[in-house]
């Protein structure tokens, strides 16, 4: 077993994953209402740390990692290996729609 500290990174990695997200929502909404992104800033910090608390209750608190990482101890290595190309799938388009957002989506 990992230990605390994988799920603490695996937590945080998450969150971030979703921050992603949300930022692209939110510069896709900029782009299309021609507003200032920057009266985003506190509420995406709120965002922010709200969505790190709930994944700390979600994985960690009480050690529930433990109690999902029992769930894919006996996956097979089929099931391992097309869990892994969702989530690799997910992570790219995550930074693929994120950077193109940010850096291309410009009128």
């Amino acid at each position: 077993m990992p230990g605390r500290d994988h799920a603490f990174l695996a937590m945080v990695a998450l969150t971030l994953l979703i921050l992603y997200n949300f930022i692209s929502i939110i510069g896709y909404l900029n782009f299309i209402n021609s507003s200032n992104i920057d009266k985003y800033k506190t509420p995406l910090i709120v965002f922010a740390i709200m969505v790190l608390a709930i994944n700390y209750f979600i994985f960690i608190f009480k050690d529930k990692y433990v109690k999902i990482e029992a769930e894919f101890i006996n996956e097979s290595e089929k099931q391992k290996c097309i869990s892994s190309i969702i989530v690799l799938i997910y992570v790219f388009l995550t930074f693929v729609i994120l950077f193109w957002v940010l850096f291309f989506n410009k009128r």
